[in-house]
């Protein structure tokens, strides 16, 4: 595979010392500007990660780029996103950008051989997220959307509660996501962005993972920003097979919050925090059909490092990620129909 030849084939040769025992070799990582998250909670998990680190950085603007690195402790910086993706001893790339700027630079950081861990949204539409990753797979470079939360333990254990049918049958998922926006400035309110993309991928995603099937209508409500083509707020309904039905809301306007509740015939489960829960041990509360309330406790984890460090064993292994990439097109095909049901004012089938 083209992509791989350059950071797993390297390790395969260096991987064992002439005794033949073997040896520890990180990846390497670069990182594709400058955004807040990368010092708030990229850089913070790369440094509990225990098989990746950062080798460079770059921005546009090379001071900042210089600034970043050198905060950070990061050994090099560069002043465009091409001279990172030239530099050899990068192997995987993590692209923070704009969601209008992912696909572009996720596609020149495979066609270079890196691989991509991308933040969410994959990209700004379906056709779009097909374009990269069929772009990905013909390099044969790994690709994995960046749904941090996934890797949680309370994420997990949700999961494993729901698929052991202690709720019985999951019928309703409702989940959340909000903080008031306050910048009239930010790029979240760019018409290539929104509330939706920004946050409501979030209650999407969740949505088709605890439910596991292919979403079949979806009937989708906005609010605009009165001067851009944006949606500040978003509530939907998703259908899936056998009248489930996932109910969401997420959006610029109202105070944090952000989690999710599984609701099944025989109990429900409730995620406070459920997308960024924080490195603490929280809780998971499941109700009883009877009313009984269980406090399940799940141990503390940062799941960027988490994320970070599954990414790069599968870099060293070769093996597929967690996340498919074909979860963030049909990801991208929701959201999309979601916009045009509100558009429109019309449910919408897929």
């Amino acid at each position: 595979m083209n992509g791989e030849g350059k950071g797993v084939g390297s390790f395969q040769l260096s991987a064992f010392s002439k005794h033949g025992v073997a040896m520890t070799h990180k990846v390497k990582w670069g990182i594709l500007g400058c955004a807040n998250i990368v010092r708030r909670r990229f850089m913070p998990g790369m440094r509990k990660a225990r098989n990746a680190e950062v080798a460079a950085i770059a921005s546009r603007d090379l001071a900042k780029a210089e600034a970043f690195a050198s905060e950070l402790g990061i050994p090099r910086a560069y002043g465009s996103y091409e001279d990172l993706l030239d530099d050899p001893e990068v192997e995987a790339v993590y692209v923070p950008l704009p969601n209008w700027l992912h696909a572009e630079w996720t596609i020149c950081a495979s066609a270079k051989g890196k691989h991509v861990l991308c933040e969410k949204p994959l990209a700004v539409d379906e056709k779009e997220c097909r374009e990269v990753v069929n772009a990905c797979r013909a390099n044969g470079t790994l690709l994995m959307e960046g749904f941090m939360y996934r890797f949680h333990p309370r994420a997990l254990k949700a999961k494993a509660i729901a698929d052991s049918g202690r709720l019985g049958e999951v019928r309703v998922i409702h989940s959340w996501s909000s903080h008031v926006l306050g910048d009239s400035n930010n790029i979240r309110l760019d018409p290539r962005a929104g509330a939706l993309a920004d946050v409501g991928c979030y209650c999407v995603d969740a949505s088709r993972y605890f439910l596991g099937a292919a979403t079949t209508v979806v009937c989708g409500q906005w609010r605009l920003h009165p001067e851009r083509e944006v949606d500040t707020s978003f509530a939907g309904m998703l259908e899936f097979p056998g009248g489930r039905v996932a109910l969401f809301d997420c959006g610029f306007e109202y105070s944090y919050r952000q989690g999710y509740q599984l609701i099944g015939t025989e109990g429900t489960l409730f995620a406070e925090r459920g997308f960024v829960p924080g490195d603490a041990a929280r809780s998971l509360r499941l109700t009883t059909q009877t009313g009984d309330v269980e406090s399940v406790r799940v141990r503390g984890a940062d799941q960027f490092a988490l994320e970070i460090d599954h990414f790069s064993d599968c870099v060293r292994s070769g093996k597929p990620v967690m996340l498919d990439p074909t979860e963030a097109t049909e990801n991208a095909r929701v959201m999309d129909a979601l916009r045009l049901s509100a558009r429109n004012g019309e449910r919408v089938s897929l």
